[in-house]
């Protein structure tokens, strides 16, 4: 799938080789949010390219990553809606059989290099959450995460739990602290 989402990003960045019309509606929505509202302001605003190298995935890459020993997250918002069965009682007491409350994450690595990315977005880190005050325009994300696991370095970015949710909603249901740290492979998160 080759077609643009935004003027630097295609669906086949954000989806691989799935159809983007064959995707259920409220993933489209939360995945064309993510790259209108999230990805293409922080590529204008790092002014280099940005690969993206994980985006959508599907509940059974939960396991595919655990045997390749990552720590997936049950509960990440890179399943974009999709409903993801619960596992532990705790999850199962909070959310149900299913976690279905994710709402879009990209992994991400700036061209102009992971840590100045990051440094930049610090820099310029409003007070409400995760959010960039970048060239008289603000960029809104639900979590920015600076991860690194051996030499492989990457930003994870979300959409805002509002893009689908009343605030009333956020403010019962998401705990989520907005800047966060990992050096470990996602074994332990700091937050910044």
């Amino acid at each position: 799938m080759s077609h643009h989402v935004t003027q630097n990003f295609f669906w086949s960045e954000l989806i691989g080789n799935k159809d983007s019309d064959d995707l259920p509606v409220l993933t489209r929505y939360l995945l064309l949010r993510l790259a209108e509202d999230v990805l293409q302001p922080l590529r204008n605003f790092f002014g280099c390219k940005i690969r993206v190298t994980n985006c959508l995935r599907w509940p059974s890459d939960y396991y595919v990553l655990l045997s390749r020993g990552w720590n997936p997250s049950l509960t990440s918002d890179h399943y974009a809606g999709l409903a993801v069965p619960t596992t532990t009682p705790e999850h199962k007491k909070r959310f149900g059989a299913y976690y279905t409350q994710s709402v879009g994450a990209a992994d991400i690595v700036p061209e102009c290099g992971v840590e100045k990315a990051w440094d930049a977005m610090r820099d310029v880190a409003g007070c409400n959450g995760a959010e960039i005050m970048a060239h008289k325009s603000r960029i809104v994300c639900g979590q920015v995460i600076y991860e690194r696991s051996g030499t492989s370095e990457w930003l994870h970015v979300s959409n805002p739990p509002s893009v689908v949710f009343s605030n009333e909603w956020v403010n019962l249901t998401f705990h989520r602290r907005p800047w966060l740290k990992s050096v470990d492979g996602g074994n332990t998160y700091q937050e910044v």
